[in-house]
Order: structure tokens, then C-alpha cells, then sequence
């Protein structure tokens, strides 16, 4: 038999694919897996250090922000009292923080762990460029390199920038060092611990496969010898019926494996898919998918209702009434376009006729194997309200100005109105009774009591200040509300009548709230009938008429305005308490007066309804409980049964 050489030997291994390539890949095992790990393990976890870090920063400046520093309160150095800074050390010493510092909103430092640093002013642009637009800003530093401060430091540190807030306003900053220099040598060593083994496992597999090979090859020339000769053809040829037969049984489980994954796979995928659906329909804001040629290729349930019925299917630009056509599908062409997310504000005619203002969002799904896109999803949210109720802010920062205008102008008008009282009782103590002189100025007397009245009552309307519930007639209430109202309502040709019992039961109610809602009442009827007979008429009336009645065995004293204007749609009839709903044009209200008014009267235990028939009247009915509890009330019918 003729003795090949170890060179030979390993010349034949190599020859082999197979063994040449599961060679290369062990080789390339144990060399990838140190590489693996220094560029990518290891800033992988510092990054999540550092990112941890940053969130522990934030939570401890939110905690010490909220427990020590009230809200809506601009840092100054007088803020800082001597039990302040105790309370910020301890906390300091309890969260185990290398350094800690409170910046004002100019970049001041008011306090720092090292009183050294106490006003000195960050002037660093990253601080006023990004900390103080309300933005965390967070850099590593290494041991023996320069701080942000420009300070050499000792140790590893993250430097972490936590911005204070309130209303979009930025009142200061924290600036928290935290010390990573153990977790990070901890980190080290594990990342060496675990490159040191994941290359010794590499080195043994790549050792072993040496030997195997090794083996193999001596098989190989064994074989090949044995080929050399016919007396093992038959065993040779057994040999390989053998290893098509594993082939197969291989091949047969390597089948079976493929599909247990694509079935866990496509269980996995519904899984998906279901989490996906959930999430989608559980979104408040309406989202639409569609195509390049604006095809709607889906809709999620907010969007089926807003539109009535399935958009699916429907061009984009046939699905909104969009109050501007300039608006029309300009968002999404240009993410088509661009191929980057668009957003904008678009006004739109809703299925009421009501204006509404939505925020689109445009951003693409899906893109083709050139990278244009191929789908955008648009994502609609109803900003309708939020601008109502910022513009009824400001309104009602502008009635309150005037509030405090026409109070001033009452004040002033109080001093000579009463002076002009005084001088018309002089005139007619001098004068007889019956002459002209003293009736001119009864007549003055009387005009100028009314004006003293009318000053009264507006002062007292507009006086800022929390009312405690007082024993009233509701009598009193409205004569209150109609010494404010009575003249504009006689002066659109109104034929206003009242009709209220003096022997009606006093209720504990809070004036001027309950002034509130009598004035709301009154301003809706006279608008409604305004828009129904623009010029006098004679069925323009307004009928307020008060009686008590009974109810669930409790009294109540009830108020009944009647007009006959406009009237009150039945479809909407339950739905015009609620806030920021209003039947009226845009600008004429703001859906929030009758809301108002309907907690008011449920915050006295009362009732507030209306029964209307659209264009013939409208009745607004307020109930409000007498200052007689239930029991005191079934007490005393027992006692007049008795």
C-alpha cells in the first residue's frame, strides 16, 4: 500500500469543497465573532447605558422638579431658601448623583453641589439652542477628557441636560452628572469575559474541525485505495446507496423542519396582523391608505363612520368637501412627490354643514424596489374644539376686560347719578306736591333711581368672587337678569311679559349663576326671534312665567320662558347642551352657553329641558328645588293629612 505524506494528505482534504468550505466557515466563525463584538456589541450596550442613564437623569429631575419646585414658578436666586437646598442635597445623596446643578431660563447656575459654580452663566450654544427649547441633551464623557463645562473630569460621566417647562414656557434646567465608571468597568469586563469565550468556543470548533478533517481525509485516501480495487466495488456501491438514503431521510427532515417554521411563521403573522388591526382601529383619528392614483386601498372604523359609509375604493379628492379647493389632495401629492412626510392644517364642510378643522398628517407605507413610493397613509385630527376653545379663551379674556371697564364706568357714573337723586329730592321737598316743578323732579327722582338700580346690578354681575348659595325669590333673580337685558329686548319690538307669584317658595341658589342662565334664556329667545321677525310683530313675544310644582315628591319652583321663534330642530334637540354644539352661523356662537348653563342648574339639583316644535316656539324650562329637603317636605304632608 503506498504512504502518502501529511502535505499530501492535507492537499487532498482541501481539494474537497465540502471540507474546504466548512473549514472557511469555522475560520471566518472565529474571526467575526471578536470583531462582532468590539464594533458593535460593546457601543451597542454603552449606547443603552448612556440611554438608561438619560432616563434615570430625567426621572429624578421630573421627581425633583414636582417635589420641590411648584409649578409655573420662573427660577430666581430668591427661590432657593436654605430649606430648599436641604431638601435638593438629600435628594442628591438619596439618588447617589455625582454632581447636580439648577440653571435659571438665562443660563445662570442658582445652585450646584459645588458652591464654586453658583453664578456662573452657561453660555454654551447647545444650552440655549436646545436645552432651553425645551429639548434633554445628554453627552458621554470620558475619564480625563473635557466636560461640557470645558472641565476636565476624573471619571467616566454622562452629563445630562433635563429642561424645565410649564405651558411651552422654559422656566430652567437641571444639569445631573451621573457616574458610570463602575457600570462601565462592569461592562468591560463583561464584554471581555464574554469575547474571551465566544473566541475560545470558536478556536475549539475551529480545532476540531482541523481533526475532523484531519480524519476525513485519512478516510478519503482509504476510500480512494479501496476504489483502486474490485473486490470493494460492491461495498462501495453499497456505501453510497447508504448515504442517498440519509440524504433523503436529511432532506425529509429538513422538510418537515421548513414547514413547522412557515406554519409558526404564518401563525406568528396573523398574530401580527390581528395586534395591528387592533391598534389601527383603536386610533381616535381617522386614517385612510392610498395609492399613486389616489385610490383609497383602505380605512380604519373612524373613518367609515365620519364618512357615513367604506371609502374604500373612492378617489381621494370625491370623499371631502373641503371649504378651500386649494387644499384639495396638495398633502399627499407632495409625500407621492417628495417622498417625505407632509402635515398641515385643511378645512372641511361636515355632514351638519359645520366647518371643521383637521391636521393632516401624510407619510409613506410603502415604497417600490426604486424607492418611489407606492402607498401614503393619511391620519386626519379633528383640531375642531381645541381652536373653538382657545378663541372662546381670548373671548372671554376680552369680557372680562370689559367686565372690569364697565365696572370702573359704573363706579364713576354711581358718585354723580346719586348726587343728582339727592338734588331732585331737595327740588321737591321746596315745591308743592302738586306743582309741575315737583313733578319734573319726581319724574328726575325716578328716572335717576332706576340708573342707580341698573349700576347696581352691573357692578354686582361683574364683581369677581365665589357666591355661597343664599335664600332667594327667583322673582329677584330675574328682575336682576331683566334690568340688564329688559331694554334691548323692548328695543327689537319684543312684547315681553312677565308672570312670577310673590308667594312662590325662596330657593338656595347662587345669584348670579343662576342670573347667568336666566341671561343666556333670554339672549337665545331674542335671537330666535330676531332671525324669525327681523321688524316688529305681533307674535313676537316673550312669555317668563314661574309656578311650583312637584316632582319625585321634592318641589321645585319652575321658570318658563316661552318664545315663538325660530324653534329648535328635533334631531338636534339632544344635542344642544353639548359643549361647543351651536345651530348657529360661525361667529354668531360658540356651542358653549346653554353647556354652561345646563351645569349651573344640574349643580343646584336642578333641571334644565326645553319642549319645542321648529318654526312655531320654543319653550326653555329651568327647575330648581325649593330650600325644603325631602324629608322635611314628606313630614310636613303628613302633617296636613293629619
Amino acid at each position: 500500500m503506498q504512504v502518502l505524506s501529511k502535505a499530501s494528505i492535507l492537499t487532498n482534504v482541501f481539494k474537497t469543497p465540502g471540507f474546504r468550505n466548512i473549514f472557511l466557515v469555522c475560520l471566518a466563525i472565529a474571526i467575526v465573532f471578536p470583531v462582532y463584538s468590539l464594533f458593535f456589541v460593546y457601543p451597542s450596550f454603552t449606547q443603552l447605558l448612556i440611554k438608561n442613564v438619560e432616563n434615570d437623569a430625567i426621572r429624578i429631575a421630573s421627581h425633583l422638579s414636582r417635589v420641590s419646585i411648584p409649578e409655573n414658578i420662573e427660577l430666581t436666586e430668591d427661590f432657593f431658601s436654605d430649606h430648599f437646598i436641604s431638601r435638593i442635597e438629600r435628594h442628591t445623596r438619596d439618588f447617589d448623583l455625582e454632581k447636580l446643578k439648577i440653571f435659571s431660563s438665562s443660563g445662570k447656575i442658582l445652585y450646584s453641589t459645588n458652591p464654586k459654580d453658583i453664578g456662573e452663566i452657561n453660555k454654551e450654544k447647545y444650552f440655549h439652542d436646545i436645552v432651553a427649547q425645551g429639548h434633554v441633551y445628554t453627552k458621554l464623557v470620558q475619564k480625563n477628557t473635557i466636560s461640557l463645562e470645558r472641565r476636565l473630569l476624573k471619571s467616566d460621566v454622562v452629563e445630562t441636560y433635563v429642561p424645565l417647562t410649564s405651558n411651552d414656557t422654559f422656566n430652567g434646567a437641571f444639569e445631573i452628572y451621573y457616574d458610570i465608571t463602575g457600570m462601565k468597568a462592569k461592562l468591560n469586563s463583561l464584554l471581555s469575559r464574554s469575547s474571551a469565550i465566544l473566541l475560545g468556543i470558536a478556536s475549539s470548533l475551529l480545532l476540531a474541525v482541523v481533526i475532523i478533517l484531519f480524519k476525513a481525509s485519512q478516510t478519503s485516501i482509504a476510500r480512494f485505495q479501496a476504489e483502486e480495487s474490485l473486490e470493494k466495488a460492491h461495498g462501495e456501491l453499497e456505501l453510497r446507496v447508504e448515504e442517498r438514503t440519509m440524504e433523503l431521510a436529511e432532506a425529509n427532515e429538513e422538510l418537515r423542519r421548513q414547514i413547522t417554521e412557515r406554519l409558526s411563521a404564518e401563525k406568528a403573522l396573523r398574530k401580527s396582523e390581528e395586534k395591528l388591526a387592533g391598534i389601527l382601529n383603536s386610533v381616535l383619528d381617522i386614517i385612510i391608505v392610498v395609492d399613486q392614483d389616489l385610490n383609497i386601498i383602505w380605512s380604519n372604523p373612524v373613518a367609515v363612520k365620519f364618512f357615513g359609509s367604506d371609502p374604500v375604493g373612492k378617489k381621494y379628492d370625491d370623499i371631502f368637501n373641503f371649504r378651500h379647493s386649494s387644499y384639495t389632495s396638495c398633502c399627499v401629492d407632495k409625500c407621492f412627490e417628495d417622498g417625505r412626510s407632509e402635515e398641515h392644517e385643511i378645512e372641511v364642510i361636515g355632514s351638519y354643514g359645520n366647518h371643521l378643522n383637521l391636521w393632516c398628517s401624510a407619510s409613506v407605507v410603502a415604497r417600490s424596489e426604486d424607492g418611489t413610493p407606492k402607498s401614503v397613509m393619511m391620519v386626519y385630527r379633528d383640531m375642531t374644539e381645541k381652536k373653538l376653545l382657545q378663541a372662546e379663551t381670548a373671548r372671554a379674556g376680552q369680557l372680562a376686560s370689559i367686565g372690569e371697564l364697565a365696572a370702573g364706568v359704573a363706579h364713576e357714573i354711581n358718585n354723580p347719578i346719586n348726587g343728582i337723586i339727592n338734588c331732585a329730592q331737595l327740588l321737591i321737598d321746596e315745591h308743592n306736591e302738586l306743582s309741575e316743578q315737583a313733578e319734573i323732579s319726581m319724574r328726575i327722582n325716578k328716572a335717576g333711581r332706576r340708573i342707580a338700580m341698573i349700576v347696581r346690578n352691573l357692578l354686582s354681575f361683574a364683581r369677581d368672587y365665589e357666591e355661597e348659595p343664599a335664600l332667594v325669590h327667583v322673582k329677584s333673580v330675574l328682575s336682576d337678569s331683566l334690568d340688564l337685558t329688559e331694554t334691548q329686548v323692548r328695543k327689537d319690538g319684543i312684547d315681553l311679559s312677565v308672570d312670577i307669584p310673590d308667594e312662590l317658595p325662596k330657593i338656595r341658589v347662587r345669584s348670579h349663576k343662576i342670573q347667568q342662565v336666566f341671561l343666556n334664556i333670554i339672549s337665545n329667545a331674542r335671537y330666535a326671534l330676531n332671525q324669525k321677525f327681523p321688524h316688529a310683530h305681533e307674535d313676537k313675544v316673550l312669555r317668563i312665567k314661574g309656578e311650583e310644582v312637584i316632582t319625585n315628591n321634592i318641589k321645585y319652583v319652575r321658570v318658563i320662558f316661552y318664545d315663538r321663534g325660530t324653534g329648535i330642530p328635533t334631531d338636534i334637540l339632544d344635542r344642544i347642551c353639548d359643549p361647543f354644539f351651536t345651530s348657529k352661523p360661525p361667529g354668531k356662537g360658540t356651542g358653549l352657553g346653554l353647556s354652561i348653563s345646563h351645569v349651573i342648574v344640574k349643580d343646584h339639583d336642578g333641571r334644565l329641558y326645553f319642549d319645542s316644535v321648529e318654526g312655531e316656539y320654543c319653550k326653555t324650562i329651568v327647575d330648581l328645588p325649593v330650600s325644603v329637603g325631602k324629608n322635611e317636605f314628606e313630614n310636613e304632608n303628613s302633617n296636613n293629612r293629619g
